[in-house]
């Protein structure tokens, strides 16, 4: 009897360490990256355009395009998309209506979320996919506002950054968390950061990670530059460097845990070993990095990845431009990599494309995948006057083969305080290539317009047009028959409403019986007050509306009859 009992305490005793070294495992688990979508400056849509022109060093910014000139966005030199007015209202499943007034950092993710999702054959609503996006305010809302949108529904909805992760969520029905982070321009790389610990975790089986950058407020960009943090050259890691150029881009990312990826075949551009990220402390003013805050994490990140710092074939930096971050952000890294047998290549594509902002951390990852598949370090801008600092740890990035087994590791900071690091790896070599084009789009001008008030002569046409716009789906509305009878739901007849109480004064308390309401009555209510309002008279006001009121009423009861 006492030998069955050891017995069994041994074999409860394994299967406990068994246990253990799963969970020590899996707190370790690299992800592999098995979609990517790019969009960036210079007409940059795919990895082989991204790769050759970081290659060839040679800047992307300049004024804004012709193609940008009616989005009303800042005169400035930066690195421009070629457009984000336009959107493939099908693809993408939104109304007109909400697509105009939609932060375009929404719906460039939406188009990388539904290209990753395609390019790893990964379905509609299919295992528990996280969403996490990074963040950083581009002035939408308050542009929105001022352009005379106040109480449209969208003009919240579209603008608020944490509706970002969850919106594709909504779209695609992606069950796993959706997060949106706010850590300015280290919101793309904390993202990542965030996506691998949750796959880790076995919170998610999929995590798609983005963020994105516009340049669409002729107001914060002007802030910007009154702070001094802009310049119309970006010069990474030299002596000279006074600021930075901005830059719009897009970066979507779909991570699965390597073990998963493959064995289901799925193809592999290179894995996310390790990240971390870590928070400034204090410092001498809110915001303001450390040179210990860089070399701490740097060093978790190595850590977390398992590797030493002999196995970093290259590093991709921060690289702000400003003389001062740059040098305080090298004298923290070579902290962390200091015991490097010989000087670590280094380098920033900002130099190249301008700084992408929330998206600038996972446009550096890019960068670190590309250079991991390719086998070969990307060369950087090299300035007439580098940082003193170079030379003791570092060296500048040049055109030349890596080792098999190196990796590629990347840094970024934001403004607010927020520091990340993450170590990639190359794919396996049994893990198929993947075909990580873009996916063809129908992209439709969707845009806020700001101009005249709308024609009154027809109200009608005039509701069945907003109608069609919020709907975005070309129905053909009956004009006598309740909208609610016809499929029109509350939050469209909320838009609808509140559309006729900002641009056409309609008193927004006569919509109680909206549900039920058509659009020939509505025309009628709209006619009423504005004849109303011409004549100065209360009465025939009041009439029309106890009039129309009552009209209301009974096709509320005739509604709630058919119900």
């Amino acid at each position: 009897m006492d030998q069955d009992r050891s017995a069994e305490v041994v074999r409860e005793a394994l299967r406990e360490l068994r246990l253990l070294k799963q969970q020590v495992a899996g707190q370790r688990a690299p992800a592999a990256v098995v979609g990517v979508s790019v969009r960036l400056p210079g007409g940059l849509t795919t990895l082989d355009a991204t790769w050759d022109r970081l290659a060839s060093g040679e800047p992307v910014w300049g004024p804004p395009p012709a193609s940008r000139r009616d989005d009303g966005v800042p005169d400035a030199v930066a690195g421009w998309l070629d457009d984000v007015a336009g959107v493939d209202l099908d693809r993408l499943g939104l109304p007109a209506d909400a697509a105009r007034l939609t932060d375009p950092q929404g719906r460039l993710l939406l188009e990388g979320a539904a290209t990753v999702l395609a390019q790893a054959g990964v379905a509609e609503g299919e295992g528990r996919c996280a969403v996490v996006v990074g963040h950083d305010q581009t002035g939408w809302e308050a542009r929105t506002l001022r352009g005379g949108h106040l109480g449209h529904p969208h003009a919240s909805l579209g603008s608020f950054g944490g509706a970002l992760a969850t919106r594709i969520a909504h779209r695609f029905d992606l069950r796993g968390p959706a997060l949106t982070v706010d850590a300015s321009c280290a919101g793309g790389l904390s993202a990542a950061h965030l996506a691998l610990g949750l796959l880790r975790a076995r919170q998610c089986d999929l995590a798609l990670v983005g963020a994105a950058s516009v340049l669409v407020d002729p107001v914060l960009h002007a802030h910007y530059a009154a702070l001094g943090l802009l310049d119309d050259q970006l010069r990474p890691l030299a002596s000279d460097g006074a600021g930075y150029v901005r830059a719009e881009g897009c970066v979507v990312l779909l991570l699965q845990r390597l073990d998963d990826a493959v064995a289901q075949g799925r193809p592999v551009l290179g894995v996310l070993e390790g990240s971390a990220v870590a928070g400034p402390g204090r410092t001498v003013a809110l915001g303001a990095p450390s040179a210990r805050q860089h070399a701490e994490v740097a060093a978790a990140a190595l850590q977390d990845a398992g590797v030493d710092v002999d196995a970093v074939g290259a590093l991709e930096v921060h690289g702000i431009g400003s003389a001062v971050a740059d040098a305080l952000e090298l004298q923290g890294l070579g902290e962390a990599y200091g015991a490097r047998g010989a000087p670590l290549p280094v380098g920033a594509t900002k130099g190249v494309l301008g700084h992408t902002e929330a998206a600038s951390g996972l446009v550096g990852l890019v960068a670190a995948l590309l250079m991991v598949s390719r086998g070969r370090a990307l060369p950087t801008p090299v300035p007439e006057r580098p940082l003193d600092v170079l030379g003791t740890h570092w060296t500048l990035r040049r055109d030349a083969l890596l080792a098999p087994e190196a990796r590629v590791a990347v840094h970024a900071y934001g403004m607010t305080g927020q520091a990340a690091h993450a170590v990639v790896a190359p794919a396996p070599a049994s893990a198929p290539r993947g075909d990580w084009d873009p996916l063809p789009w129908a992209r439709t001008r969707c845009w806020p317009e700001e101009g005249a008030p709308p024609s009154r002569e027809d109200p009608e046409g005039l509701l069945r047009g907003w109608l069609a716009e919020i709907l975005g789906d070309g129905r053909a509305l009956a004009a006598d028959v309740p909208l609610a009878w016809q499929g029109v739901d509350s939050i469209a007849l909320t838009a609808l409403q509140a559309r006729m109480t900002r641009e056409l004064g309609v008193d927004r308390a006569r919509f109680d019986a909206a549900r039920a309401w058509d659009l020939r009555g509505l025309a009628a209510l709209v006619r009423a007050e504005e004849e109303a309002a011409e004549a100065g008279a209360v009465v025939p006001l009041v009439a029309a509306g106890l009039v129309a009121g009552l009209a209301l009423l009974v096709a509320s009861w005739l509604g709630l009859l058919g119900a």
